[in-house]
């Protein structure tokens, strides 16, 4: 259940896709589309495909020779500016790839900007040191995110990512 089916022809065959890093980000967003939309990505056409690290730019070259709408959700690192911005300049212009990232640089892993949002939630499942349990333990804090009941706050850049790609 961790580990997603992607491959490249899936995301080849994709009209609009999300790209993700890992499985953490690939098991929430499921959840978050039908949290932000009311319905699943299927719905809409929209795969979901988790790239294994960070191999974004293979993916978006074949992007721009397809024209599928591609929305890529990356964490940024430490430095948006550099990892987020710079290093897919040559992606900005085409109209149809876009990189969703959160912009403060303090909150550099979907974890930290998860348990920033829903600390609470997190320091009740987690215990005292929840934020420090969610980035050793990615995986398993995001299974165990994803059947929570009750509403997640979802950081802003993949409700961005999730209503750009819908349009």
């Amino acid at each position: 259940m961790k580990t997603p089916p992607a491959g490249i022809v899936e995301y080849t065959l994709s009209r609009k896709a999300i790209l993700v890093e890992g499985p953490s980000e690939y098991m929430l967003l499921d959840r978050f589309y039908k949290q932000v939309t009311g319905h699943t990505p299927e719905t809409d056409g929209i795969n979901i495909i988790d790239i294994r690290g960070l191999s974004f730019k293979r993916y978006l070259e074949i992007a721009v020779l397809t024209g599928s709408k591609v929305a890529v959700i990356t964490d940024n690192d430490k430095d948006w500016q550099k990892h987020c911005v710079d290093k897919y300049t040559e992606f900005k212009d085409t109209g149809n790839i876009q990189i969703f990232y959160h912009t403060n640089n303090a909150e550099w892993t979907l974890e930290v900007v998860l348990y920033t949002g829903n600390q609470t939630l997190c320091d009740k499942l987690f215990g005292i040191d929840a934020q420090e349990y969610m980035l050793k333990n990615k995986t398993e804090s995001a299974y165990c995110l994803m059947d929570q009941q009750q509403p997640i706050i979802i950081p802003d850049y993949i409700v961005r990512a999730i209503n750009w790609i819908r349009q």
